[in-house]
């Protein structure tokens, strides 16, 4: 019965229509066997909110789940709401980045809550090398810019090409990210709108930039979104694509534990304490906020919103 059910899930997900059958133990091997299909097998985000039908056929519960506008999200229903909290399972985001310098993103991506969140599954990294796609037995991707001018820039095509891979494998809601100074800033509103979809795909640039000509192609592949991430100017791309990666992993439910912990989701301050109660550096004595310690929480979220 177990390989019937999970043949006809996958088929359903293809049709972008989620059922989960709750078979009582069977319920979650069932989800476990959803999560190990291949990462493109299905095409499923993260978060938003979803319209839950209960039905009973032939005295099973079932959830079914309707696809609506951006997202969708497997759950099991359970006897108790905290077996049913538990058991909530996410398909991954999935990142990729379009660079010439893989090294230089991997240490930030395997460290801390990133990493944890690549290893649980909540999200993948890959990555596309625009050399892979030249012609020339160099590796060389760059040339003089027409016109003039200092610096050198990146050709259109292997960029194509490398983001022309990536979305041939990509089979859910894809949007590519193009950075520019002084374009959009990235806000923590377009981190939630950037969680809607499947497949995230940054071009990293390099030198004096990259040929414009490749934009206005990736634009007939998918749909791009223009950013800025803060006012300065970079070296590459690499350093924004990987802040807005750690801003929209953040935000997936599960990886930092508690929702709560998404400063911007409860009354948060940017002066935080913690142990010891007081310092003495220097014969002066650095003390914790008395309000802080009192236990009254409208005082202290009347507190951190004057410091916010």
């Amino acid at each position: 019965m177990k390989i019937g059910l999970v043949t006809f899930l996958r088929k359903l997900f293809h049709q972008n229509l989620g059922i989960i059958a709750c078979f009582g133990k069977e319920a979650w091997s069932v989800l476990k066997t959803l999560e190990r299909w291949p990462s493109d097998g299905i095409s499923i985000t993260h978060r938003l909110r979803m319209h839950t039908a209960i039905q009973r056929i032939d005295g099973t519960r079932f959830a079914i789940l309707k696809k609506m506008k951006k997202s969708r999200l497997i759950t099991i229903l359970s006897k108790s709401p905290k077996e049913r909290k538990s058991r909530t399972s996410f398909i991954m985001t999935r990142f990729h980045l379009l660079t010439l310098f893989k090294d230089a993103c991997e240490p930030y991506l395997n460290a801390s809550i990133l990493g944890r969140a690549r290893k649980t599954k909540k999200i993948s990294i890959s990555y596309q090398n625009p050399r892979d796609f030249v012609e020339n037995k160099w590796g060389k991707v760059d040339e003089r810019p027409y016109g003039g001018g200092p610096g050198m820039v990146m050709q259109a095509l292997p960029v194509v090409k490398a983001a022309a891979k990536v979305l041939a494998r990509a089979r859910g809601k894809k949007v590519i990210v193009w950075f520019v100074p002084g374009e959009k800033q990235f806000t923590n509103a377009e981190a939630d709108k950037l969680m809607t979809y499947d497949d995230i795909i940054f071009v990293c640039g390099r030198y004096e930039g990259i040929d414009e000509r490749a934009l206005s192609i990736l634009k007939t592949l998918a749909p791009v979104k223009k950013y800025a991430v803060g006012e300065a100017v970079y070296t590459g791309g690499e350093v924004p694509a990987l802040a807005m990666i750690d801003a929209i992993t953040r935000r997936i439910p599960g990886v930092l534990g508690k929702d709560e912990s998404i400063e911007e989701r409860r009354v948060a301050s940017r002066q935080v304490f913690t142990r010891p109660e007081t310092i003495l550096w220097k014969k002066k004595k650095y003390k914790v906020p008395a309000v802080l310690q009192t236990g009254n929480h409208k005082n202290i979220n009347a507190w951190r919103s004057k410091k916010s």
